[in-house]
């Protein structure tokens, strides 16, 4: 780290993606200096804002504004902290690590007559710190990975908590201690045991995925099997557990332990499914007539997508927009130099796609150093531009995916070449050790007074 103004490299965010970032930019490049920016008071990223039940630096620095200067060969950083004239940083590189979720904003849900309601109305990304709900009864709206997360935790402490959805998700419910782990510890040494359970998960994890989008219908039926085991004697799966799209068309709910399906067998939770006609003063009254009564309201109904983080992003005083760009090796955007940001996956974990960016962009600074040149920027050429078909950013279907296309804010990917969108760790792995650094990509050397 430094103090000066002008560095090497500027990380922003200080979640787990720039705090890895981070590291391989320390290991990396030795020689290089770094800094991390940070809007929010604590490092954390995601894991630190969202306090809901369950969930698994010193001053605040919001970027606010940055901008390419060529004729510098560096980006301006423009920063607001706890002075009230902004900060200016110059860095020759950004790596940029905010994730892809709105911190300011939750996704806005329509929700009938919800102003009316005496209770008490949450979103989950804003929960109030220590907030007692002993002995309430909970309504969590929404069937996403935050509802499921929310109401195994509140249950013990909850009267009654009601999962209420307008369609229902997939479940998975993975051992929490698998046997076959135990062994590896057994007979591994240990530094031999993470490395043998770590790329065991991965390899189960995809090959648990490529299944489910090959063959939608067996796995359709298995995944339905499976949570009717884990429900009371007598409750049938339809229509609470049978979703009307494939597996993986939309992320998949994880409860590891089983630990949701607990939580409805100790009769202190349930899942409803209808639509909501209107929110009452005391709960929620829905389409097919019947009241759901409450205090509390949880509206985990999703998250607004934002990749910019509230930025502005400008070569030379041109204003960049994601959604007309394509996206190079799922890190670099179309016409922009020296910039990467970091994406994980949707069908795997989110740090393995951020460490994976990390790599890469270590390999891209020490291969544009090696060439002698001053900036690399993607860039797709006129003359093959109308061969590169666009594809789906994400190949889910969920409502804040297609409501952040509709939007503009998600870049655009290529059925082909660099182009190709991020979906498996393994070929992203190898791209960042060892795949091509020239196909798409543009080094320049320009002379800087």
């Amino acid at each position: 780290m430094v103090d000066s103004n002008t560095v090497d490299v500027v990380i922003i965010g200080a979640g787990i993606s720039g705090i890895n970032a981070g590291y391989r930019v320390q290991t990396g490049l030795p020689n290089s200096s770094y800094v991390i920016l940070e809007s929010r008071h604590e490092i954390g990223g995601t894991w630190s804002l969202f306090k809901y039940p369950g969930i698994r630096s010193d001053s605040d620095l919001h970027v606010s504004a940055m901008d390419w200067k060529s004729d510098r060969q560096q980006w301006q950083i423009t920063v607001n902290g706890d002075s009230e004239k902004p900060q200016i940083y110059y860095a020759n590189w950004v790596l940029k690590g905010t994730g892809y979720y709105d911190y300011r904003e939750p996704l806005e849900a329509d929700i009938p007559g919800i102003k009316s309601f005496e209770g008490t109305v949450i979103h989950p990304q804003f929960w109030p710190e220590n907030y007692d709900y002993t002995d309430k009864r909970v309504i969590v709206i929404g069937s996403g990975a935050t509802a499921v997360t929310l109401l195994p935790s509140m249950a013990p402490s909850a009267k009654l908590v009601t999962m209420l959805q307008r369609s229902p998700s997939y479940f998975f419910a993975p051992p929490e201690i698998e046997r076959a782990n135990l062994a590896i510890k057994r007979w591994f040494p240990a530094w031999w045991a993470h490395r043998i359970m770590r790329w065991r998960m991965l390899i189960l994890s995809y090959v648990f995925y490529y299944i489910c989008r090959l063959c939608p219908s067996l796995m359709r039926k298995a995944l339905i099997k499976g949570v009717e085991r884990q429900l009371p004697p007598g409750q049938k799966t339809d229509p609470n557990f049978t979703p009307r799209y494939n597996p993986w068309q939309q992320r998949m709910c994880i409860t590891p332990g089983g630990d949701f399906f607990e939580a409805i067998r100790s009769g202190k939770a349930d899942v409803v499914t209808d639509t909501i006609d209107t929110v009452t003063p005391t709960g929620i009254k829905l389409s097919s007539g019947r009241e759901l009564p409450a205090d509390v309201i949880v509206t985990a109904t999703g998250l607004k997508v934002n990749l910019d983080a509230h930025a502005t992003l400008t070569v030379d005083g041109t204003p960049v927009r994601y959604g007309q760009k394509f996206v190079w090796k799922g890190a670099l955007v179309q016409d922009v130099p020296n910039f990467a940001f970091i994406f994980g996956y949707t069908n795997a974990s989110w740090t393995l796609g951020a460490d994976a960016t990390a790599q890469l962009f270590v390999r891209l600074v020490k291969a544009t150093a090696e060439r002698g040149a001053t900036s690399v920027t993607p860039h797709l050429d006129d003359s093959i531009a109308h061969t590169v078909k666009s594809v789906p950013t994400l190949n889910l279907n969920s409502t804040y995916i297609a409501k952040a296309i509709e939007r503009g804010d998600l870049p655009k990917v290529g059925h082909s070449g660099p182009w190709i969108p991020r979906s498996n760790y393994f070929r992203d792995y190898w791209n960042s050790r060892w795949g091509d650094l020239s196909n798409g990509l543009q080094f320049n050397r320009v002379a800087v007074e």
